[in-house]
């Protein structure tokens, strides 16, 4: 099974990294033009986002400690071993691991744990970064989701998983 996936090719990264550059040069003159107003306006956003990222991170660092010595192991017990794909586990639990690595490099996951109440991930990060990779490192295809039996109704770690082993897989040529 490939690696865990870390995101940003080169030309992504380049867009990226122009698109940011353009907005830093908006702010920029913005703040140039009205400083005090954007001076009280960044120190808001600056300080509602420091704090939320705390509370994130309090609340999944509390988690980890919970969870102290957990691994895959136990994680892949949650599932009937003989009726579901052990790489679709596999790539499951590494690829909710690297989103959550700033927490904890080897975050502890459950099945039962929710994406976004729990485990707080962004729910564009799971359709964008989790799902195509998970699917990519399981061969699972990335066509026809909405026939999926799952499809509209993942919402924890076991439902994701659920949705890759009732995905088809691609066809090797």
């Amino acid at each position: 099974m490939p690696k865990a996936m870390r995101r940003a090719s080169i030309p992504v990264a380049v867009l990226a990294c122009g698109a940011l550059l353009a907005m830093f040069g908006a702010y920029v003159y913005e703040f140039w033009q009205h400083p005090v107003a954007m001076g009280i306006l960044s120190a808001a956003v600056a300080a509602v986002v420091m704090r939320n990222q705390r509370r994130t991170k309090r609340h999944l660092a509390e988690l980890a400690r919970e969870r102290t010595g957990e691994s895959i192991c136990e994680f892949s017990r949650a599932f009937a071993v003989r009726n579901t794909d052990s790489w679709v586990i596999r790539a499951v639990y590494e690829q909710i691991q690297q989103q959550l690595r700033w927490v904890q490099p080897d975050f502890p996951v459950r099945a039962t744990d929710r994406l976004v109440e729990d485990l707080r991930l962004d729910p564009d990060d799971i359709d964008l970064d989790v799902f195509s990779d998970v699917a990519s490192r399981t061969g699972r295809s990335t066509r026809y989701t909405r026939s999926n039996p799952m499809y509209g109704r993942v919402k924890t770690v076991e439902d994701l998983v659920a949705f890759f082993c009732a995905q088809e897989q691609t066809p090797t040529h």
